[in-house]
């Protein structure tokens, strides 16, 4: 987990600061000579903060979702990573959301003596951002075959908080996957920042030409949410011919 902060903007600079050195780096250099060169990991829970964070259930919980599997996937030994919860009721900190959790139903109908149809109540469930981070990533990381070496070069940089005080990190964060057929590749980029980037992609030193087909997820805030009833969030398509434009967030 990141760090609880106060503040939105805090939160975020921790948040950053987890997916740096708390993810794949920790793993690595930490975990994995205690466990052994040969020890395969389940993660079993992960999320940008404690349900009482700012950040849970907005835009930048998507972003910090979508690289934190990113980051995860490239390590050998990790073979599954879990979101801490994929049902959250009407809290904010779940991949599934509910307008409508009905837990003063089920307490009445105890209180009663009683036994509630929870197949006939209306929970109004609904998308949360991580939830579909989630779907835009998982046939990159599910149906592929292998995890390819991948580098960025000049995404610029975005401030992250360090036990040092306020640093800087690089912006994007970017993982290519080899397609479990062998004919296609995925590749997830991550924005943390509010600049549009456009990127060329290179494999094995030779320029990639396109049509390349986009799936993402993008805002103006990253405070952005979803509701039963408003959908500020979604999973947006498109294509690009050679050169990639990484939208803002």
């Amino acid at each position: 987990y990141a760090q609880v902060a106060p503040t939105f903007e805090e939160a975020v600079l921790r948040a950053h600061y987890a997916l740096q050195h708390k993810t794949d780096q920790y793993y690595s250099s930490y975990l994995l000579p205690k466990l052994g060169g040969d020890t395969l990991a389940l993660l079993s829970e992960f999320h940008s903060g404690f349900r009482d964070s700012p950040i849970c259930g907005t835009l930048y919980d998507a972003i910090y979702t979508a690289e934190y599997i990113a980051r995860e996937s490239a390590v050998r030994n990790v073979k599954h990573v879990g979101l801490q919860l994929l049902y959250s009721g009407s809290l904010r900190n779940g991949a599934i959301q509910a307008a409508r959790d009905h837990e003063q139903d089920v307490i009445d109908a105890y209180e009663a003596g009683t036994t509630i149809d929870t197949t006939q109540l209306d929970f109004g469930f609904f998308l949360s951002p991580q939830g579909l981070a989630m779907r835009l990533v998982n046939d990159a990381v599910n149906d592929s075959s292998a995890v390819l070496a991948t580098t960025l070069e000049g995404p610029g940089t975005v401030a992250t908080d360090t036990p040092a005080g306020i640093g800087r990190m690089p912006a994007l964060h970017a993982q290519a996957y080899r397609g479990g057929d062998g004919k296609k590749a995925f590749l997830i980029i991550t924005n943390k920042s509010k600049t549009v980037h456009a990127a060329r992609l290179r494999l094995k030193g030779k320029p990639v030409r396109g049509p390349f087909q986009i799936a993402y997820i993008t805002g103006d805030n990253l405070r952005l949410a979803n509701t039963e009833t408003q959908q500020h969030v979604g999973i947006k398509t498109a294509t690009s011919q050679d050169i990639v434009h990484v939208p803002r967030y």
